[in-house]
């Protein structure tokens, strides 16, 4: 039995397109993050509340792992 879709083959690529973005901007803003963790001094570790090794840890993540 086929399903009729009320997405044209047009909307649908649009959709994946616009996944494809979404994805890529969350990798894009987390190595970001990543990378401004890793430049953090103990003091400034110390006001967010994380530690050396956890700072450590996180920012040395690749970009595709949450």
């Amino acid at each position: 039995m086929h399903t009729i879709s009320s997405q044209s083959p047009r909307q649908r690529e649009i959709g994946l397109w616009r996944r494809f973005y979404e994805i890529f901007a969350c990798w894009r803003r987390r190595n970001r993050q990543r990378f401004d963790l890793s430049k953090l001094d103990d003091r400034m570790l110390r006001d967010i509340g994380i530690s050396w090794e956890e700072a450590d840890n996180e920012s040395s993540k690749p970009f595709w792992r949450s």
